[in-house]
């Protein structure tokens, strides 16, 4: 349900909305530069006269991955499908690790072309330890994550951190 509050200065009308990011968001009669913000996922849009458009203004991370004590063989990819960036430019944040020491690598895609990119300058993590990696990510590209050994992924997690891109 959408909840409107408004507010007038001499200049402009505006409204704020408030509401979940399944609601239908309003599209007649919104003043220009009105806000909508989707309370459960930290999401702000502003009514641009024509559509809502998201502003990032927040370095919230949103959860894209969440792996516990997945045991995967060497070479295979841990998640069941690729992850996406939600924004056009932003930030992978990865937090991994796994039960034997071995390379991590990430897949990305970008118009069917997968190129295999190695984390850690190609040294293998060492079993046990926690990592964090970075990467940039654009619209178009998928990304996905394999070890090119046989591993339990004792945790994996990633974030998009919209304020992260360049």
């Amino acid at each position: 349900m959408t909840v409107i509050s408004s507010w007038r200065n001499a200049k402009m009308s505006v409204r704020e909305y408030l509401g979940l990011a399944a609601d239908a968001k309003p599209t007649a009669g919104i003043p220009l530069a009105s806000k909508f913000l989707e309370t459960d996922t930290g999401i702000d849009y502003v009514w641009s006269g024509s559509a809502w458009v998201a502003l990032v203004t927040r370095a919230t991370p949103l959860q894209k991955a969440n792996v516990h004590n997945t045991a995967k063989g060497a070479d295979t990819v841990v998640l069941a499908s690729d992850l996406a960036p939600t924004y056009d430019y932003s930030l992978f944040r990865i937090m991994v690790a796994i039960n034997s020491a071995t390379v991590f690598n990430a897949v990305i895609t970008k118009s069917s072309d997968a190129q295999t990119v190695k984390f850690n300058s190609g040294s293998n993590l060492v079993a046990n330890a926690v990592y964090i990696f970075d990467m940039l990510v654009h619209t178009g590209d998928t990304v996905n994550f394999k070890c090119t050994g046989a591993v339990t992924y004792l945790v994996m997690r990633v974030q998009e951190i919209a304020a992260g891109g360049q």
